[in-house]
């Protein structure tokens, strides 16, 4: 066809545009050798597979878990919590209209999708139809041009007046998924303690070292025997994890859609009995937070024993229910860290509403970069909700205490996927 530059010709009457049909599968192939999709491999692989699930008599390969599975590698994908799908769908629908308004805007065909599916198609692209009016004598053109140029002033002026009033109105408010979920319905309108696990590291003539078996104050006592150079003080609240100090940032913009202020501590230097009257979000494991033991001591989900100098990580099960196991994580090593980098992590989070009037959110698991990642799931909407419905009885009274357990996949190398495993829920009437 003359003036095509995308290499497809326009579909002569009657041509098969179904989605198993070569025409398809030849736009997807365009769309791969664009520069608008070149930059994203997360698109390039939802690309891949469709154009290859165009093959297929199978409906499933277009449902949301099959895509899930196939093309963004979640092992153990559940489209209930994890919303990867529908995330990077949306965002091929974006950089889909981006392609055809600037690259592809001369292409004939045009990708689009079924109905309430993911189901790709083609159709041919009709350019609207544009009428010219006549243009008017010349002596009203002058006349014509002012009134236009005043009109045109009026409503620009009218539009940036309501863009910024919509600004102010909604930039700083959370979603209502957010706002009236449990877990975060305490931490509105107040000034939240934003509490930092910071490691513990010691300072010597030899300059600055740290040790997985030194991180509580009790293990001081044997520091000598398991530091490499000697004398040496700690040092308690000079550095934080990269990745927390990151979920710290996150955190605080989230908090100002709540209409919330944080406060940023190192959460060595707060203890239970300064959670009284207070709104408190603890990011840390337990070796780096110790506040932590004493507050989750009466919980189900618990740290470990510790002995002093000893390696400190993962947390115990008070009270498996059939099939649970009785700690997190179940197999035998130390450190998280220490393991393979592909082994999965275990995540705890807990919400306490205590007896002082103190509400107190914790989260960690064995690796820093897991805290940070579960904190970014708990600000997404859908996920809340989700999370929401499964955890908490709303025709019951407000929880006294909620622990969900989640494993964290890290098959590549970094956080990329969470499965929910268990929760407990203690309501305020259970004694």
């Amino acid at each position: 066809m003359e003036g095509n530059q995308g290499g497809i010709s326009a579909p002569e009457p009657g041509n098969d545009l179904h989605p198993g049909s070569a025409t398809l599968t030849a736009t997807l192939d365009q769309l791969l050798a664009s520069k608008t999709f070149s930059r994203s491999g997360q698109l390039k692989r939802l690309l891949i597979y469709l154009r290859e699930a165009t093959a297929s008599t199978d409906p499933s390969v277009w449902s949301e878990t099959s895509i899930g599975v196939n093309a963004f590698g979640r092992k153990d994908f559940n489209p209930k919590l994890d919303t990867i799908v529908r995330v990077e769908m949306r965002r091929f629908r974006q950089k889909l209209d981006e392609y055809y308004t600037l690259e592809g805007a001369d292409f004939p065909l045009r990708l689009r999708f079924e109905r309430n599916t993911y189901r790709p198609c083609v159709e041919p692209h009709i350019p609207p139809a544009v009428e010219l009016a006549p243009p008017p004598p010349p002596g009203d053109r002058f006349w014509t041009g002012v009134a236009w140029g005043a009109g045109l002033l009026a409503l620009v002026t009218l539009a940036g007046g309501l863009f910024w009033w919509m600004m102010v109105a909604f930039a700083n408010r959370a979603p209502r998924e957010l706002a009236g979920s449990p877990i975060w319905a305490g931490f509105r309108s107040s000034n939240v303690v934003l509490a930092i696990g910071t490691p513990l590291f010691f300072r010597s003539a030899d300059g600055f070292e740290r040790n997985f078996g030194a991180n509580l104050p009790e293990d001081l006592g044997v520091a000598d025997q398991l530091l490499l150079h000697r004398p040496a003080y700690p040092l308690w609240n000079l550095w934080a994890p990269f990745e927390d100090v990151g979920a710290g940032v996150n955190l605080d913009r989230f908090l100002r859609s709540l209409n919330s202020t944080a406060t940023v501590v190192s959460a060595r230097q707060i203890s239970s009995g300064g959670l009284a009257g207070k709104r408190t979000i603890v990011v840390g494991q337990p070796r780096y937070a110790p506040l932590l033991l004493d507050l989750l001591a009466e919980q189900n989900f618990r740290p470990r024993p510790h002995a002093p100098g000893k390696h400190f990580a993962g947390f115990v099960n008070a009270q498996p229910k059939p099939g649970e196991p009785a700690q997190f994580p179940n197999f035998a090593g130390t450190l998280m860290m220490q393991s393979d980098e592909s082994n999965p992590d275990y995540a705890l989070v807990t919400s306490i509403r205590l007896g002082n009037g103190g509400e107190v959110l914790s989260v960690f698991g064995d690796r820093a970069q897991t805290g940070a990642y579960i904190i970014r799931r708990l600000t997404e909407p859908a996920f809340v909700a989700e999370l929401d419905a499964r955890i908490f009885d709303r025709s019951r009274p407000a929880h006294q205490s909620a622990q969900i357990v989640f494993r964290v996949d890290y098959s590549r190398g970094a956080p990329t996927g969470l499965v929910y495993v268990t929760h407990r829920v203690k309501f305020a009437e259970q004694k």
